[in-house]
């Protein structure tokens, strides 16, 4: 894209289990610095929550990853939870906020989940300036520029409505899975009603004969969904299986103080289920995984500029985390679609110095052709990277 840096500056900010009182805090931050014109700061609050143990229950206050769907980290699916959306390539992942309680009864365990307050997923992002559509970095699908207009490609310009924060803020949230664990394996089913990670647009426009122009005004608002869904999983022999579904049913949501002009684009919304299956070895020192999704009922088919696509229609992937030594390790992530075409492929090793220094290098690759693939806008964004850390 241009203007976007190949070059950021990252920073992680994580604690695990820090005592206050009677209560265990837990918190990871991560932010990403691009430099340059069109550079700015990606911030994600992955986890921030305090928990109390009570005997077999727990209760958790504030914002916390629920590990409901097993296949969710590899395929990064953002149904349940929000992806931090720095890369599509690493699937970090953000919590639901709220009030969490957990219970497990013999061979039962419960989770329940409410909230009055909705953080959304913002990365990655993109802002208008002089009202053209700008990305921070390059992992963001910015809408058209042009139009069609009497046989003519006409610029567009846009405007962004400032969303009502609280409009976008106070949502309500409720969920809840139930399971029932054996020696070798395990059932769970789940369900919620709350905010999508993702915002919706409105937009309206016009065309101006004074600049020769299309005039888009565009307003956020946060709309519900429900998701529900269930796995079994079970060891046979030295292999752990899961199987398992997973319904994302957006409910049809308005802003009602938005006013339309004479182009009216809205939301398409469409109801997704998702069929997951995995198979995992753990070796003396590595281990690997066959994944396989499969989207089931709402395709890609024809949309607008502020519509969504599923990552995935029929695809299977190889994970391999692999302990070379004490102190390097490998990873290896590759997924293929095989309806459409699209390939995912990353590589990294990293090297562990000492108790505070740390190193890291790797490549990642994008193929799409497919114009119905949500990977197209991103198949140049294969990239080398090489890192440093320190521990403090």
């Amino acid at each position: 894209m241009e203007g976007i840096s190949d070059q950021y500056f990252s920073l992680s900010i994580s604690g695990d289990r820090e005592k206050l009182q009677k209560w265990d805090a837990f918190y990871h931050y991560d932010g990403r610095f691009y430099p340059g014109e069109s550079g700015g700061m990606l911030h994600s609050l992955s986890e921030a929550y305090l928990q109390r143990n009570i005997g077999r229950s727990s209760i958790s206050i504030g914002r916390k990853i629920v590990d409901w769907n097993p296949h969710e980290p590899f395929w990064g699916l953002a149904v349940l939870n929000a992806n931090r959306g720095f890369s599509y390539m690493d699937y970090e992942r953000e919590g639901l906020a709220g009030l969490h309680f957990q219970r497990r009864m013999g061979g039962f365990n419960f989770h329940l989940f409410g909230s009055v307050v909705h953080i959304p997923q913002i990365n990655p992002t993109f802002r208008i300036r002089d009202q053209k559509v700008e990305s921070i970095n390059e992992w963001s699908a910015l809408p058209f520029r042009e139009v069609a207009y009497n046989g003519n490609k006409i610029p567009i310009n846009y405007t962004l409505d400032e969303p009502d924060i609280a409009g976008i803020v106070l949502n309500q949230s409720a969920g809840a899975q139930i399971g029932y664990d054996w020696k070798t394996g395990g059932v769970k089913a789940y369900g919620t009603y709350k905010p999508e990670n993702l915002i919706r647009i409105n937009a309206t426009g016009y065309y101006d004969p004074n600049t020769e122009a299309a005039e888009v005004r565009a307003r956020p608002f946060a709309n519900h969904h429900v998701v529900w869904g269930g796995h079994v999983n079970q060891e046979v022999k030295s292999f752990e299986t899961a199987v398992g579904f997973e319904v994302d049913h957006p409910r049809v949501g308005s802003d009602e103080s938005f006013e339309f002009e004479a182009l009216k684009i809205v939301p398409v919304y469409t109801k997704r289920t998702y069929a997951y299956g995995q198979v995992e070895k753990k070796l003396k020192y590595a281990k690997v995984g066959v994944h396989f999704v499969e989207l089931v009922d709402g395709k890609n088919t024809d949309a607008n500029a502020f519509s969504s696509k599923a990552m995935w229609t029929r695809a299977g992937g190889l994970s391999v985390d692999w302990s070379m030594t004490a102190k390097l390790n490998y990873l290896f992530m590759g997924k293929y679609d095989f309806a459409l075409g699209d390939s995912l492929v990353r590589n990294q090793l990293s090297y562990q110095f000492g108790r505070h220094v740390s190193a890291k290098a790797g490549f990642e690759m994008v193929r799409s052709e497919d114009p119905k693939s949500f990977w197209l806008p991103f198949k140049t964004n294969d990239s080398v990277y090489t890192g440093l850390g320190y521990l403090f």
